[in-house]
């Protein structure tokens, strides 16, 4: 019979020399987006619709992703303010998945847009189709990733801040600019 193989020894090192926790403190590392899977409770910009639990998340199979819908608008979304612990680098990201629209956008930075990052990806092709910056925040990256093969992705931007102060997560069903009325699946940001 073989032997089977002993690890002798792991090592786990975390850097994080400016984050502090504290009692009470939300790590700065996990999710900060309050009910980041219930988007019928994010506020929705007029002309927008939420339907819950229409097909299954990418993750679980469980039926939890959400239709996002908009009007032939453009800067139709759905927004989140959000705690932003300490200026730094932050990683704003979401699962989606093309219904009607091909195309999914998001936003995120500063609760009066003086600082963001904004990052446009086609679903369509898997590709990013833009991202860009505002103010003093500095855009780092910005990536898309198939989930699956049933046509799921998960986009991201990071982006560093200087403020910390209240943070603004947008998710567009579109690009965020785009008149297209339509939709796509969202789920776990």
């Amino acid at each position: 019979a073989e032997a089977t193989p002993q690890l002798s020894a792991l090592s786990v090192e975390i850097d994080m020399p400016d984050r502090t926790f504290a009692q009470g403190d939300i790590a700065s590392w996990g999710n900060q987006v309050p009910d980041s899977e219930a988007f019928e409770n994010w506020t929705a910009i007029s002309g927008i619709t939420v339907t819950a639990n229409q097909i299954a998340n990418p993750i679980n199979g469980q039926v939890t992703a959400d239709l996002v819908e908009k009007t032939a608008q453009s800067f139709r979304r759905i927004n989140k303010f959000v705690f932003h612990n300490d200026a730094g680098t932050y990683v704003a990201s979401l699962y989606a998945k093309a219904h009607t629209n091909t195309k999914v956008s998001i936003l995120y930075g500063k609760a009066d847009l003086s600082q963001y990052v904004i990052g446009r990806w086609d679903l369509s092709t898997a590709s990013l189709i833009g991202a860009f910056k505002v103010g003093s925040a500095t855009y780092d990256n910005a990536s898309i990733s198939a989930i699956g093969t049933d046509g799921w992705y998960r986009v991201s931007i990071t982006g560093t801040f200087t403020f910390d102060t209240t943070g603004l997560f947008f998710i567009y069903p579109d690009n965020y600019s785009s008149t297209n009325a339509g939709g796509v699946y969202i789920w776990g940001a």
